[in-house]
């Protein structure tokens, strides 16, 4: 079986190419804005939009203007990827996507090399050879195998790394001798399943909190791009970073030891952009426990719920497991011994008790009980979606 796989390495560069890295940041940056001014210039006048095609030539013709010059320094495929970046967005908006915005020194972070499956991109030990750039080395924690398709540079948090798209023939696991199992989601619990096992939520914000606060008010009260407040705006930034590397180590243990132990695995069909929704409202019609609602939206986002149900996803696909979501409406309500359905019968948010048959226990693993018999009738709307997901490490 063939998949795309993304490998993760933190580069090592010099001093040298780190300057070469953030020219050629800044060189995208001004592509991207350049083309998109471009676009919307012809839109006005002609009525109709650019091809790509024809914004790659016209890159061609800038580099050759006078002052211009410095655009050839980048690669060529890297600075035709921005321009298909471009292309993309607008794609997207004329789809009913937002409209694209400029490109900022804080909102582009990466960019791309697209074909590398010449040869012109390989590894060798913990040096990764780059078209212009040379060999920069990399913490090779783990070896990468396959065929490497493309690679992107990024920046996070002063820091830079290097993300390996590879082609690779993938063996799935055994089959496992356990049916299917359901799973529901939680703030309380992040998963927990119809065996009774559970999984608990890692309360990233209850670790890192504190110190998120203290940096923020410390921000808040030095002189705006004082050295100070870049100092500390770079702390926050790698306290961030490191709150998203800690959920995602943590979501990634947690969906491989599901897909490994289960051959069939059942969730809830949750719509989050839904549930963190802002309870603001508007200034004639205000929202109700506005506080309260917005420290749940952001206890939902530091879960990271929505990233833990694509992992189970192509982790099943990866695997030949089934997976399967279904409506999750009234399972937290249904008895899953005789289908009694009442609000009373959830007593508190975590006790269960059938006013009809008397079954009593835990109101999540009842839940994720009627989430299994749901994935168990046949013809379900709810059966594996086919759109396409991203792949990762």
């Amino acid at each position: 079986m063939q998949i795309q796989k993304v490998y993760k390495y933190k580069l090592c560069p010099n001093a040298t190419q780190k300057g070469i890295f953030r020219r050629w940041l800044g060189a995208c940056r001004f592509v991207y804005n350049l083309c998109l001014e471009h676009r919307i210039c012809h839109w006005q006048s002609a009525g109709n939009n650019l091809t790509e095609y024809s914004q790659n030539r016209e890159l061609t013709l800038a580099k050759k203007e006078p002052g211009f010059e410095w655009l050839s320094e980048p690669h060529s495929q890297v600075l035709q990827d921005v321009v298909r970046r471009v292309r993309l967005s607008f794609d997207n908006f004329f789809r009913g996507a937002g409209f694209p915005q400029w490109a900022s020194k804080h909102s582009w972070h990466s960019f791309r090399f697209p074909q590398a499956h010449n040869g012109s991109i390989r590894i060798e030990g913990n040096r990764l050879k780059l078209p212009k750039i040379g060999w920069v080395k990399f913490y090779c924690h783990r070896p990468c195998e396959g065929r490497i398709k493309q690679v992107t540079i990024k920046k996070q948090a002063q820091a830079y790394f290097a993300c390996i798209l590879v082609e690779q023939c993938h063996e799935p696991i055994p089959a496992s001798e356990s049916q299917a199992v359901g799973i529901d989601l939680g703030i309380a619990r992040l998963a927990t399943l119809s065996t009774g096992e559970w999984y608990a939520n890692p309360e990233l914000f209850q670790r890192f909190g504190p110190e998120v606060k203290r940096l923020q008010r410390k921000l808040s009260r030095q002189e705006y791009q004082s050295n100070g407040w870049k100092k500390t705006k770079r702390r926050l930034s790698q306290l961030y970073a490191k709150i998203k590397r800690c959920r995602r180590d943590y979501l990634h243990k947690a969906s491989t030891a599901i897909v490994r132990r289960y051959s069939a695995i059942v969730v809830e069909n949750l719509q989050l952009r839904n549930m963190s929704r802002s309870a603001r409202g508007t200034v004639s019609q205000p929202g109700k426990g506005v506080r309260r609602k917005s420290g749940l939206n952001r206890s939902l986002r530091d879960v990271g719920l929505g990233q833990f149900l694509d992992m189970l996803e192509y982790k099943c696909r990866w695997h030949g497991r089934s997976f399967k979501r279904v409506d999750p409406r009234y399972t937290s309500q249904k008895c899953s011994s005789c289908g009694h359905t009442c609000p009373e019968n959830r007593l508190t948010q975590s006790e269960f008790r059938c006013v009809d048959c008397g079954q009593a226990g835990h109101a999540d693993v009842n839940a994720s009980k009627n989430i299994r018999d749901l994935g168990r009738i046949s013809g379900s709307q709810y059966e594996q979606s086919p759109r396409a997901l991203p792949v990762s490490a």
